[in-house]
């Protein structure tokens, strides 16, 4: 009897440890499978990116990256160097090509597969691309003077080099310098993070993300995204207006701490949505005008003018004060409230 009871519970134990590793394992690539998705949707706050130049970086993807850091050799392509993207998660080996002049970017990345592009310059600051960037990441935003060439992973770079040689046969190219591809990396990312901050994103892109690693999401996503970056485009902005009011050195130190919490920026494209919580905030509003705060949001004209005309229609001892204008970062009005509430 002891020794059934024993084998029944060794079998119980062999279970037991087979399911926590069985469970181990599903977790595992479940988590891998929601850091691709995470990775891209914390992507679309596009924080700066800065190359660190690194002598020896170590590879998530040591043989891929080498194979296509063979080609580029056999190429006879001049090196620019290697470089780390840690606001990224990625490392980057560069190249120069002199004909067709064009910079070439190896990239290895903590979520995907390595992949390459190749890219010109021309006048006015546009690009060309040439890139076999994975499928996941191929809807991404594009600043509209950045023209791309998609090819399939795995795609030779001869046959990228090719591509660009053509567009730059009917352009004007600018040189490659190698020296100069970390400024002209960082610059044209800035410029596409900047063009990306001001579009929509998609739940379609995030869907198709997320089915190609295998994760449903909610659907909510885009819009929780699309939602949590306008707010911070609309505090980074008030916040630069602000900084552009106490510049002009009209009111002395001890003032600007006394004031500065009760000051309202308002500029021409506010968002709309935020109009009513900006009255709310700082206006004590008479209960028979409560009905025209909520109306700010369809009302016509600019939200500077939609404010000017509210304002107009408070009585005066619980008006917006007219402080002063600014121009930078945007041409804004900003008031003092008079509403003192706790939060002053």
């Amino acid at each position: 009897m002891l020794e059934f009871l024993g084998l029944v519970f060794l079998a119980l134990i062999g279970f037991v440890v087979t399911f926590v590793v069985w469970m181990g394992v599903r977790i595992r690539r479940g988590l891998r499978a929601h850091m691709k998705v995470a990775a891209i949707e914390e992507g679309m706050e596009t924080p700066e990116l800065r190359l660190e130049a690194v002598a020896n970086p170590s590879f998530v993807y040591p043989d891929e990256v080498a194979a296509l850091s063979a080609q580029a050799e056999r190429a006879g392509l001049l090196p620019c160097g290697a470089f780390a993207a840690k606001s990224a998660g990625a490392r980057v080996l560069a190249y120069a090509a002199s004909t067709p002049p064009a910079f070439v970017a190896i990239y290895d990345h903590d979520q995907v597969e390595p992949w390459v592009d190749v890219f010109a310059r021309f006048n006015g600051d546009r690009s060309f691309t040439a890139s076999t960037v994975p499928e996941m990441a191929r809807g991404a935003p594009r600043h509209p003077d950045d023209e791309v060439m998609h090819f399939a992973p795995g795609t030779m770079l001869g046959v990228l080099l090719k591509a660009v040689a053509e567009k730059v046969a009917i352009e004007t190219a600018l040189p490659a310098n190698p020296a100069d591809f970390q400024a002209i990396f960082e610059a044209a990312a800035e410029r596409s993070r900047k063009h990306i901050q001001t579009r929509e994103i998609s739940q379609e892109w995030l869907d198709d993300i997320a089915a190609n690693v295998g994760v449903e999401l909610s659907g909510e996503e885009a819009d929780q995204i699309n939602l949590g970056r306008t707010a911070q485009q609309f505090e980074e902005t008030r916040a630069a207006c602000l900084r552009s009011l106490a510049e002009t050195g009209k009111f002395t130190a001890a003032q600007w701490d006394e004031l500065r919490d009760r000051l309202v920026a308002v500029w021409d494209d506010m968002p709309a949505d935020f109009m009513p919580s900006v009255i709310w905030d700082h206006v004590d509003v008479p209960k028979a005008l409560e009905d025209d705060v909520d109306a700010l949001e369809s009302a016509s004209g600019s939200a500077r003018e939609r404010i000017a005309r509210f304002n107009a229609s408070l009585p005066e001892e619980r008006r917006l004060k007219p402080v002063g204008t600014v121009s930078v970062p945007v041409p804004a009005d900003i008031y003092l409230s008079q509403f003192e509430s706790e939060a002053y």
